[in-house]
């Protein structure tokens, strides 16, 4: 079942695919992130990419980025390219 336009790209989501899919698209995101949890703040860079990524999480709150197929694309790769380099980061450091 699709619904056209829910209130916003979550409540979509959850109207698409209920709570429990909702929560595995979330967990997605998470498990990367609590994998790497110490090591995502060393890097600027990587703040920088997380926080762009935060930043249209919290947007897809009121309206519709998801909705693009090149946002989606742009959002993971952004998001496993600061992982990974958070990761590459890392274990440059424990080499030196």
């Amino acid at each position: 079942m699709y619904f056209h336009d829910a209130h916003s790209d979550w409540l979509q989501s959850i109207s698409e695919v209920g709570f429990v899919g909702t929560a595995l698209l979330g967990l997605c995101a998470l498990v990367p992130l609590y994998h790497r949890r110490r090591s995502l703040g060393a890097n600027l860079l990587v703040r920088y990419l997380l926080a762009g990524c935060g930043m249209l999480v919290l947007y897809a709150a009121i309206e519709f980025p998801f909705g693009n197929r090149a946002v989606v694309a742009a959002f993971w790769m952004t998001f496993f390219c600061a992982v990974q380099y958070s990761r590459l980061d890392a274990s440059s450091e424990r080499r030196a």
